[in-house]
């Protein structure tokens, strides 16, 4: 069954990869699936004979997805979901999913630039490009649940539309503060443009797929520090760290961290 809905999902055009089920490693992906994800009909074949591996979802792909936690002794994601609803910012849903913690997906239609964005406060997430979620009919099993996630049905309210992500953005954090962009780049100006940059930033990137578990978040602190130096874009590297297995929420403070430790060197 998860075979036929894995190729089910590629033949509508959406990429997908094995996700570990159970287990210590529970919902992380067992293939590098930022670059692996795939809709090759044989190779999905090879992944799923007879191996009931969770189905992953690359998001920002075809759809992007609003993930609402319910995880007891957290914040109750169905808050902001009953204000989203209020307000008519859900009405471009395509589908619906049940997750196993008792928390629910809604999938749109990709914008194209939606991030990984996580509202720890407010019980929520977004999953747009660089992002992945778990798919019906998957089943995990923690110390927690055994469950599956499942499709609701449901009405659409509305034309299949994307979600208004920075509305949404708005609504919970207010207005963000700009962070300074680096005013030179140190150490031999080699600056956020250019072939040298652009061998840094690969350079950077492939230390952090190769850090070995125990330090991954420490060599990310240390690649985004040295591409802050240099005026580089960071976002590479935290797709590798999450390719990696990172969570969002690890990467955004070790980000954070970094940054106002390069920050504060140059103050």
């Amino acid at each position: 069954m998860l075979r036929e809905a894995a190729l089910c999902y590629a033949a509508a055009g959406q990429p997908v990869f094995p996700v570990c089920p159970k287990g210590e490693d529970v919902k992380r992906p067992l293939v590098r699936w930022a670059t692996e994800a795939t809709t090759d009909p044989e190779q999905i074949r090879a992944w799923w004979d007879d191996q009931p591996h969770a189905i992953g979802l690359p998001t920002g792909v075809l759809v992007d997805v609003l993930d609402i936690d319910a995880k007891p002794g957290r914040p109750n994601g169905y808050v902001v979901l009953k204000l989203l609803d209020g307000l008519k910012m859900l009405d471009g849903a395509v589908r619906w999913v049940m997750t196993p913690s008792g928390g629910c997906h809604g999938y749109f239609p990709t914008c194209g630039d939606m991030p990984n964005v996580t509202y720890a406060k407010h019980g929520g997430d977004l999953r747009g490009k660089g992002g992945y979620v778990l798919a019906p009919p998957s089943s995990i099993e923690t110390e927690e649940h055994t469950s599956s996630y499942r499709e609701l049905e449901f009405t659409p309210a509305g034309a299949p539309a994307p979600l208004d992500w920075r509305r949404l953005d708005r609504l919970l954090v207010g207005k963000r503060k700009e962070h300074p962009v680096p005013r030179r780049p140190l150490g031999g100006g080699l600056g956020g443009r250019g072939h040298g940059s652009q061998r840094l930033l690969e350079a950077l990137t492939a230390e952090v797929v190769a850090a070995p578990p125990g330090e991954r978040n420490s060599t990310l602190f240390k690649k985004i520090a040295v591409a802050l130096e240099y005026g580089l874009d960071t976002e590479p590297l935290k797709q590798a760290a999450r390719a990696r297995g990172l969570a969002d929420v690890e990467i955004s403070r070790t980000a954070q961290s970094a940054f106002k430790r390069v920050n504060g060197r140059r103050a």
